[in-house]
């Protein structure tokens, strides 16, 4: 009777232990978040953006040569 408790009892632990990992991460409270997260179309529009101008200065230092 013991051993068929143990079992039990290990496999409960096991399955509730697995559960717990698993579990995904509450989010942190209203206003304690400080950071906002960068979205990657932002990103990209200042990357092109960046280029182009680059690419328009050089034309320009090439046209006035």
């Amino acid at each position: 009777m013991n051993k068929g408790l143990y079992k039990i009892l290990f496999i409960t632990v096991i399955g509730l232990s697995v559960e717990a990992i698993a579990s995904p991460r509450p989010p942190s409270p209203p206003g304690k978040d400080k950071k906002a997260p960068i979205d990657m179309g932002i990103a990209l529009l200042l990357i092109a953006g960046s280029g182009l101008g680059i690419s328009k200065i050089r034309k320009n230092k090439k046209d006035t040569l």
